[in-house]
């Protein structure tokens, strides 16, 4: 959603909005199932969230019926990382592992802004064309999208065909349909900076 290649999911009429509730006064001596317990307790406490709370394996969901449904997973500094990465809970909640939501969102919004060049038969450049598409807004409808976005778009939506009516939990996360594209010819010299901090 933050990156702007959210697409409206196929046969349902519930939207996947995740979100990382960073506790930046926390280090890793805390287990990530020590977190996610207490951050189950305050949203349980709350009276309003109460009703709306069903607990995944790796976080919180908040069910919004027939509107959507918020997966809210925790995170604490890495005080590994320069670039202001953070440590998210692995599959299993036994241990931390680097993540780096802010630093992949702006070096997405980077590489959004390079403009495709196109070259004739004729040796002519000519400028990228953007397709007029409806694209349903969510949050906020953007004006120009730009390539990479569309890239993306087109790419889970190739995915959501390909995986539809799966129930095995097979399809390909979101995170893991952007990664290929960051890599295309006019971000090479990007690539020293790891947005997701190695550690």
């Amino acid at each position: 959603m933050a990156i702007g290649s959210t697409v409206k999911p196929i046969g349902i009429a519930e939207c996947d909005v995740d979100l990382v509730a960073h506790v930046p006064d926390i280090d890793t001596a805390i287990s990530p199932a020590m977190l996610k317990a207490r951050i189950g307790d305050r949203l349980r406490a709350n009276g309003h969230y109460a009703t709306l709370l069903l607990e995944m394996p790796r976080c919180w969901r908040l069910n919004y019926a027939d509107e959507f449904h918020l997966d809210i997973t925790h995170s604490i500094p890495n005080p590994g990382c320069t670039l202001g990465g953070e440590l998210v809970p692995d599959k299993t909640l036994k241990s931390w592992k680097a993540s780096n939501p802010m630093g992949y969102r702006a070096k997405f919004e980077r590489r959004a802004k390079l403009r495709a060049r196109i070259r004739s038969a004729f040796g002519w450049t000519l400028a990228s064309t953007i397709a007029k598409d409806s694209v349903e807004p969510y949050p906020e409808q953007m004006k120009l999208k730009g390539l990479l976005r569309r890239t993306v778009q087109i790419a889970k939506r190739h995915r959501d065909l390909e995986f539809i009516g799966d129930t095995d939990g097979l399809a390909p996360l979101s995170i893991i349909v952007c990664a290929p594209t960051r890599s295309h010819r006019a971000s090479r010299r990007c690539r020293r900076v790891c947005a997701l901090c190695r550690g």
